[in-house]
This record gives C-alpha cells, sequence and structure tokens, in this order.
C-alpha cells in the first residue's frame, strides 16, 4: 500500500491510503482528559480490487474487530510509555 501520514502533533495524525487492495482515509486524535489521554479513532475505507474484496470478506466482523483491538492496544502501550 501508499500512504500519507500527516502528523499534526500534539493532537491529530491523519493517514490517507492512496494505492493497494484498501483505499481510505484515517484519522487519530488525541485530547487531554483528567485520566490520561482520550484517543479518537475513525477510519473511511474500502477494499479494491480481487485482493480488496478477499481481504474484505475475511476481515468483515469479529477479524475485523480482532485487527482493531490489537491495534488499539499496541498503542495504549506505546501512549503508556511516553
Amino acid at each position: 500500500m501508499t500512504e500519507t501520514w500527516t502528523l499534526h502533533p500534539p493532537e491529530k495524525i491523519e493517514i490517507e491510503i492512496l494505492e493497494g487492495p484498501v483505499r481510505g482515509r484515517t484519522i487519530q486524535t488525541y485530547e487531554e482528559v483528567p485520566e490520561g489521554t482520550k484517543v479518537t479513532w475513525s477510519s473511511d475505507i474500502s477494499f479494491k480490487g480481487v485482493l480488496g474484496k478477499i481481504l474484505g470478506r475475511l476481515l468483515v466482523g469479529s477479524k475485523l474487530e480482532e485487527s482493531s483491538a490489537h491495534t488499539l492496544e499496541e498503542l495504549e502501550k506505546y501512549i503508556e510509555t511516553r
């Protein structure tokens, strides 16, 4: 995949997926709250081409949820070490 990452430290990261089986945009925002840092993650992606359709079918439902949960856990670990 080809991606463009635009960093707006410390409050936002924008990721645009330009080429590959997945296309779209993801925005991550970071906000200080009394408990620590609130992370808001939104994505608008679609699967393209034959490979994209296969990936889309494999990742639908629990697989996508599991993958997202893992990514968020890793992000949480990273943030907590800072």
